[in-house]
């Protein structure tokens, strides 16, 4: 299957108000990166430590048949996130194989612009990859199950850093801010369906290897990339900006 789309990523709503900066902007973005052209990547793919992550919520005390807790959470995926993290385009306009721009918080107050490519989807769960260039290579899972009446929420995944330097950001600190984005998220959908509820999460370390031989998508790092493509932009930006100041004088 080809993953990658062929035409220019447009905006969708993200659900979300306040992105930080307007949708055009960043699907331009998105664009100059060449997100859409970036071929998905597995846990095979990665350089750092391999990782099993699972994170669960049980949504006690309603009457929520796992298809209609997956069918709100693709509906309204991007509105779970916390923080300033960003999910352009709704689960539900995705086709398998299509990719959908996300921006996420990284240190120093700065953003990193990349993707998920949606594998398939079911009415209790669904997949997403990551794009060559992501801070992760790997797979996530989403999926609601039922047992003794109770619905339980589900994010599980099998990641590994994608490159060096972001396996040295995942150790310092970001393996911890990772699971914390999932943690909130799904408290964050428990609370939607009226429930407050603690997550429990599960880390297992599946491979403590380094994978050298792929040392070399560092040359893909997405933050890398961000970090060339704003400042390329700044002048441009720069000047349109001094270009609607001076209409709002003359105005």
């Amino acid at each position: 299957m080809d993953n990658r789309a062929h035409s220019p990523i447009t905006p969708t709503d993200s659900g979300k108000p306040d992105s930080g900066k307007p949708d055009a902007e960043v699907f331009e973005e998105a664009d100059a990166l060449d997100l859409h052209d970036q071929r998905p990547t597995g846990p095979e793919d990665g350089f750092g430590k391999l990782w099993r992550k699972i994170h669960r919520v049980r949504l006690i005390g309603a009457d929520l048949p796992p298809e209609h807790v997956i069918a709100t959470w693709k509906r309204h995926f991007g509105e779970f996130w916390p923080g300033q993290n960003r999910f352009y385009g709704p689960i539900t306009a995705l086709q398998s194989g299509e990719l959908a721009v996300i921006n996420i918080e990284m240190p120093a107050a700065t953003t990193l612009s990349t993707g998920v490519i949606l594998v398939d989807a079911t009415p209790t769960g669904f997949t997403l990859i990551t794009p060559e260039g992501h801070m992760l290579s790997g797979w996530l899972h989403f999926s609601a199950d039922r047992d003794d009446a109770i619905t339980t929420a589900s994010v599980e995944m099998l990641i590994r850093a994608s490159d060096p330097l972001f396996e040295i950001g995942m150790v310092l600190g970001g393996h911890h801010r990772e699971n914390e984005f999932w943690d909130q998220t799904l408290r964050n959908l428990a609370l939607h369906f009226g429930i407050a509820a603690e997550p429990e999460t599960k880390v297992t370390c599946e491979d403590p290897h380094y994978q050298w031989e792929n040392a070399k998508n560092i040359w893909h790092n997405g933050a890398i990339r961000n970090g060339l493509v704003r400042l390329a932009a700044l002048p441009r930006r720069a000047s349109a900006l001094l270009h609607r100041r001076r209409a709002e004088r003359t105005s």
